[in-house]
Parts: structure tokens; sequence; C-alpha cells
């Protein structure tokens, strides 16, 4: 018996997806949709099951389940992008804390070469390794790393910022 119109088409759905949900092969369906082939009752009672069910769908608006199902999807989307954020915020923040103690360390290094080479008397030679370290310019006085640091707060606070966003886009 030939159909008028494919059922697949009918139900807005590709013909293996029908296939698959009716628990057939693609050509079987195909064969019973141009009409070579009949399909079994049960299988003929799941296809008009399904169309009830659609059609009792557009009745009741089916608009609020796609409008249910996109805001999930963006709620999804938000926690991905919000995990990505919070990830990015601790690596920032610990590349801060080794930069600061890295910053420490360099402003220790040179104030103490500092405290040697002026210490130094003819009795106690000062260790040649000391004057390697420049402190002419006053290196240990001013901030190293300065420019890393602030490009590394500034991110943290644009990353805090989009986290507030994205917070209030979940809710």
């Amino acid at each position: 018996m030939k159909q008028k119109s494919s059922v697949h088409k009918q139900l807005g759905i590709k013909q293996e997806v029908l296939a698959m949900l009716l628990g057939v092969s693609r050509p079987r369906l195909a064969m019973f949709e141009s009409g070579r082939r009949n399909l079994p009752i049960e299988k003929l009672q799941v296809i008009s099951d399904m169309t009830m069910h659609l059609e009792q769908n557009k009745r009741k608006s089916a608009m609020p389940d796609f409008v249910s199902y996109r805001s999930n999807q963006e709620a999804d989307y938000f926690l991905k992008v919000l995990k990505e954020n919070e990830f990015r915020q601790i690596k920032t923040a610990r590349r801060i804390r080794v930069l600061l103690k890295d910053q420490q360390c360099d402003t220790t290094r040179s104030e103490l070469a500092w405290f040697l080479k002026n210490r130094a008397t003819t009795d106690e030679p000062v260790n040649p390794m000391v004057f390697s370290i420049d402190t002419s310019d006053s290196k240990w006085k001013r901030p190293m790393h300065f420019e890393e640091l602030m490009q590394l707060r500034h991110t943290l606070k644009v990353l805090e910022l989009e986290r507030s966003m994205l917070k209030e886009s979940l809710e």
C-alpha cells in the first residue's frame, strides 16, 4: 500500500531516526513507506501512538518545551564557561603568587648583595659572586616583574567580573 507522503516526514524526523525508534532497518522502513512491504501491526501501532503524541503536544503548544530545552542548553553552556573561568582564575592567582615570591627573592638577594658589598673590609674579602649582582641602579628598590604582575591582576579582575556576569545569567 503506497503512502501519500512519507511517515518520517509527517513526524518531522529523518528516516534513519524513525527506523531506529521502531527497531527496524532503514531499508525495511523505506520499503514500507514506498508500499512494497508491510510493517508488523505493533510497529504501525507505535507510529500511530507517536503521531497522536505529537498532535497532542501541538495543541498544548510545544514552544514551552523548546524554550525549556533551550534554557537547559544555555545553563549547561554557562556552567561550562563558569568552570573554565574558575580554572583561569586559579591559574592566574597561582602565577601572581609565584611572581610575588620571585620578586621577594630578587629583592632580598639584591639587598643582601648590597649589604655585603658595603660591609666588606680588608680583613674579610667579599665573595666575587656578590659583585655579579648589579645593585648600582638600586634594582632591589624597585618592584620586579611589575608589568606582568599588573597585567595578571587586571586579568584576575576581568575574570571576577565575568564570573559574576555568568552567575547572574544562571539565575
